[in-house]
């Protein structure tokens, strides 16, 4: 038989019983759609993720913390400025400190950075101007700081005058409130307010704290040049005995997780596609029985053992193929009417639009072929026991 003929052939003999074919297939639509549904979700919700932090500046920065037998200190700046592939190094330490501001005394964090290497920090003035100058006594304040006054506008903190005692640690690590060094206490001005900082917080220049004479830095922000180099960089630095890490760290454990719940939710639609080919398997038998005469009588005209057998596969195969593609269609039909109903709620209560569901191209044409050898392997049985049946009991058959 020609390929066309195994077509026509079982074509016709599915058209023979219509409900049971469709019933059939209906079972590995659900089984496809389900896998498709689950799985796009899993997709869209990792792109999703990804998506919002594919464009942030710290996928190309590095955050390099001190160890016991590694201190940060200028030598070690420079040497992370040698490094192939880095664009810039942001040093900075953070001290305890009391401002004062309009007689209200507030204990806050203070970090001491170059202000030209301030979006290392991630600090978003939405109130005032960010640090530019490093040589100016300006600071940059939370609105955490600020939560002793009763602020309707934080604007109206902008401009003006306080007070900064800063203490330092004495060589046990205790903090010491005695003010002895030119530069603990100075006279600032607060050029900015954030809202994104939780912590009572304030920014000032590094050249501002210079007299302090602090033998080490806290901490380091590399700044590559590309994401490319990360790895390598992390790498040089981590062997030279500081801890490193960065946000794409993150992302790489987000994805691993994404993954994992990807094979979960098709699992669950496994179980569906599971019962959709016993049904498969039950439709091929209960046709084998009901042409068994049928199969005598093309044995008898010539019809070869191959024939019958790859009769039956080409049938199984069919029901497999519209049930994949069926099953796909619906499963992203089903995702498309969900993800529009969870916009539509969103937006009532002030969100933002968002696709939650995906379905890759890869992904689609792998569920189609998944649903054809599921349903090949549950028509392997009956299509050998078909091709095995003797032509003269066969006939006699009724």
């Amino acid at each position: 038989m020609t390929f066309l003929d195994l077509f026509l052939f079982s074509v016709a003999n599915l058209k023979r019983n219509k409900m049971r074919t469709l019933l059939t297939v209906l079972g590995v639509v659900i089984g496809i759609a389900a896998i498709v549904f689950l799985v796009s979700l899993g997709f869209g919700l990792q792109y999703l993720v990804e998506s919002k932090v594919a464009s942030m500046k710290e996928l190309t920065q590095i955050q390099v913390d001190p160890k016991s037998d590694a201190a940060i200190t200028d030598k070690q700046i420079k040497d992370f400025k040698k490094i192939k592939g880095v664009k810039w190094v942001s040093p900075s330490y953070y001290l305890s400190s009391q401002m004062v501001l309009d007689g209200q005394k507030i204990d806050l964090t203070l970090y001491a950075l170059e202000p030209k290497y301030i979006e290392a920090e991630d600090v978003k003035v939405d109130k005032g101007k960010n640090l530019k100058n490093p040589d100016v006594k300006e600071i940059v304040v939370s609105r955490s700081a600020l939560k002793v006054f009763d602020i309707a506008e934080a604007k109206n903190f902008i401009g003006k005058q306080a007070s900064l005692k800063i203490y330092l640690k004495d060589k046990k690590g205790n903090i010491s409130m005695k003010l002895t060094k030119k530069d603990q206490a100075q006279e600032v001005k607060i050029a900015g307010v954030t809202k994104n900082v939780k912590e009572p917080a304030a920014y000032i220049p590094i050249n501002n704290l210079k007299n302090l004479d602090i033998k080490s830095y806290d901490k380091a922000i590399v700044k590559t040049k590309d994401r490319e180099v990360v790895k390598d960089i992390k790498k040089k630095i981590s062997d030279m005995g500081y801890r490193v890490s960065s946000i794409k760290d993150t992302i790489q454990a987000v994805k691993s997780y994404f993954n994992a719940g990807q094979l979960v939710l098709g699992g669950f639609g496994m179980v569906a596609l599971f019962v959709a080919s016993i049904g498969i398997f039950n439709t091929m038998t209960i046709s084998l029985l009901e042409r068994t005469h049928e199969i005598g009588i093309m044995k008898a005209i010539g019809a070869t053992n191959k024939d019958v057998k790859r009769m039956f596969i080409f049938e199984a195969a069919q029901i497999g193929f519209w049930g994949g593609v069926f099953g796909l269609f619906g499963g992203w039909l089903m995702g498309l009417l969900i993800n529009t109903l969870v916009n539509i709620l969103a937006k009532n209560f002030g969100g933002v639009a968002q696709g939650i569901f995906f379905t890759p191209m890869w992904f689609s044409s792998i569920s189609i072929v998944f649903a054809l050898l599921v349903s090949l392997t549950a028509g392997i049985y009956p299509a050998r026991r078909a091709g095995k049946l003797n032509p003269l009991e066969a006939i006699r058959y009724e």
